[in-house]
């Protein structure tokens, strides 16, 4: 499913992910029917209820929403995540142990199988431009930051697991096959450790690669070896720093006229050097081990402090030659704070992105947020209707849907209880999981467990000043990593006498939940489907059926009404000037607009779209000869001042206002 997401583009649009809301509650249906009972723990209880909790928090606000369509889809997202969080919960609690093991194969394997397809695409084709933009890659996740988080989350899992690999080694003994397959394994996963990381480059994410920063401490931390984490860690960095130039290039060859074909060879060259590194070194690594034997605990303390003064000494020396380079670090460093608080970059096109620390708008973004729960605290705005407010309150002409940031977003949709919400859920598991971390005995189920909280908190900080939740081909796999870090642990003490008959209430309450949830999910997923058969239809009159059949299935959907506005229109434009049909279908269209406003009626774009139509019909009218014009003119400008309302600073609108300006001087 992940992988199938993923190359829908990611899967933004519900049309790309409802389908698949409806698959996993359906097997959720058959689980709960079907499956033995699964024994839960009293904080997995609590951790499952906070985000169940926040579905229905969600889904609450549709009474006082601006858009149900909007809030409708969040609330499917959020019953998406739902479900998959349930059912990897059960299938780790079923499993044990292994089952997180088994987990976070899948996931690495579904990532690398996605990096895998990048290579073979772009070595491949003819044009491997068209899966770039802006110079970055967006295939086949059309949002760069999210591909790269996702290829981040592979990176982390991979490398955290590695260092796992020794203790399992010892543990196998005598058994010389098993002996073998993990000496590979380790060697294997800091491979792909490299491969993903050098290709998380290519979209040129700047969150991706400034959380990469923010999220190793927690590696380091976690890892159950932390100096064997360190040297894998030294042994993947050493091939990123000998090829960086090299993956940059690729960016940089859109700007300095060197063909793709040739900065996407020598970067491909470039990670399978970096692949035989990671291999010579982990090899040089083991012999040494081999040889000199386990260090001691003090030596390796030793060692750690060495590395640790070294890293400090690096620091100051970087900081006295920037001192020196820069004409003095303090001007410097308030450069770059205004640089990265005033929302814009320098507009320069260098090497690379990286370096650049504005945040393209998220600033503003967030103050209208912030904007957004003063005045909505405990209640918000609505899920996914952040957009409406923006539009009244933005100060730039920056058109965004979602404020850049998870946290943000829900302060501003649903209030202080939906952030406490989410925050709770994530933090009690991570917390929760870091608890079971240290207090495991089994070195891999130690790695495991750090690998996945160290991915998971990635994704988090990320999502945190990007709107990553939303593209369900990224969030899905984290999403499963937490469901499974949830699940992991002992299993609960026996049940007690009466659980049977609680079980056979829990039952019928789940399998309903699970129905409804289908429900849910199914009514908006034909709706949509209805209104991508009535936009192909041959004629207007199987438009129309399709369309109203669409707008009946989902009675908060505004998508019928466009594709029948839009068809109107279509007929309109190929009309003969000066009839009455063409008259006659601009009217349709701006009906259908009208209808789109009644359902929603916070969308600026469906009144301004409504005014557009009706001063189409009045010039129209004019041609036909009927004297209905003024009518239709000042219908219009209710429209248009309604619109103006809702989005002062459209430039669209400014222009249809200066057109009737110019038409009343005529």
């Amino acid at each position: 499913m992940c992988l199938n997401l993923a190359f829908r583009g990611g899967a933004y649009p519900p049309s790309e992910w409802l389908a698949s809301v409806i698959g996993l509650a359906a097997l959720a249906l058959v689980v709960i029917l079907s499956a033995p009972p699964v024994h839960v723990g009293r904080l997995q209880k609590v951790l499952l209820g906070l985000f169940a909790a926040q579905a229905v928090w969600t889904a609450a606000s549709l009474f006082w929403a601006t858009s149900l369509s909007n809030t409708w889809e969040e609330t499917n997202r959020t019953l998406f995540y739902a479900v998959t969080i349930a059912l990897v919960f059960a299938a780790v609690r079923w499993t044990g142990s292994k089952g997180m093991r088994v987990l976070t194969a899948l996931v690495i394997g579904t990532v690398v199988i996605v990096g895998l397809v990048i290579v073979i695409r772009l070595s491949t084709m003819a044009d491997p431009t068209r899966f770039f933009a802006h110079s970055r890659l967006q295939y086949p996740i059309s949002y760069f930051n999210a591909l790269a988080a996702l290829l981040m989350i592979g990176f982390w899992l991979a490398l955290g697991t590695a260092s796992g690999i020794d203790g399992a080694w010892r543990a196998a003994g005598g058994e010389s096959r098993r002996h073998v397959l993990l000496l590979a394994m380790q060697p294997l996963l800091l491979a792909l450790s490299v491969f993903l990381f050098q290709l998380a480059l290519l979209p040129q994410s700047r969150g991706a690669f400034w959380t990469f920063f923010l999220a190793l401490p927690f590696f380091v931390i976690f890892s159950p070896n932390r100096f064997r984490a360190l040297v894998h860690l030294a042994i993947v960095a050493l091939p990123m720093a000998l090829f960086w130039s090299t993956i940059n290039d690729v960016y940089s060859s859109f700007n300095d006229r060197i063909p793709l074909e040739t900065a996407l060879g020598s970067a491909f060259r470039a990670m399978g050097y970096s692949v035989l590194i990671v291999a010579a070194a982990w090899a040089a690594s083991w012999l040494v081990e081999r040889v000199i034997g386990p260090l001691s605990r003090r030596l390796a303390v030793l060692i750690g402090v060495v590395l640790v003064v070294l890293a400090a000494g690096g620091v100051i020396g970087g900081l006295v030659y920037a001192d020196v380079r820069s004409g003095g670090l303090d001007e410097y460093l308030s450069e770059q704070w205004t640089e990265l608080t005033s929302d814009r970059g320098t507009g320069a096109a260098g090497d690379t992105r990286f370096t650049e620390l504005a945040l393209n708008g998220r600033v503003q973004q967030w103050k209208v947020a912030a904007q957004a729960f003063e005045d909505n605290p405990v209640l918000g705005v609505g899920a996914q209707n952040y957009e409406f407010y923006y539009y009244q309150h933005r100060v730039t002409l920056t058109d965004v849907k979602q404020p850049h940031s998870q946290p943000m977003q829900l302060l501003a949709e649903l209030g202080l209880p939906g952030l406490l919400l989410w925050l709770a859920f994530f933090f009690v598991a991570v917390v929760r999981t870091a608890m079971l971390r240290f207090r495991s005995d089994d070195r891999m189920t130690k790695a495991v467990l750090a690998a996945g909280l160290t991915a998971v908190i990635s994704w988090f900080i990320h999502s945190s000043a990007d709107w990553l939740w939303q593209m369900a081909a990224t969030s899905l796999p984290a999403m499963m990593l937490l469901g499974g870090l949830v699940g992991a642990g002992p299993a609960a003490s026996p049940a007690k006498p009466s659980f049977a008959s609680r079980r056979h209430l829990t039952r019928p309450v789940l399998a309903f939940l699970a129905l409804a949830v289908i429900v849910s999910a199914a009514l908006p997923y034909l709706s949509l489907r209805y209104s991508s058969l009535a936009s192909g239809s041959p004629d207007l009159k199987t438009m129309t059926t399709r369309a109203q059949t669409a707008a009946s299935i989902d009675p908060t959907a505004t998508l019928p009404f466009v594709v029948r506005a839009n068809a109107h229109w279509l007929a309109a434009v190929q009309a003969p000037e000066g009839s009455m049909e063409r008259v006659a279908q601009f009217m349709q269209a701006a009906e259908s607009w009208a209808a789109a406003t009644e359902r929603e009626p916070g969308g600026w774009l469906y009144h301004y779209k409504s005014a557009e139509m009706l001063l189409a019909a009045r010039d129209a009218s004019f041609a036909a000869g009927v004297s209905s014009s003024e009518e239709l003119l000042n219908l219009a400008r209710t429209y248009l001042d309604k619109a103006r309302g809702l989005n002062p600073l459209a430039p669209q609108i400014a222009a249809l206002e200066q057109g009737l300006q110019d038409d009343a001087l005529d």
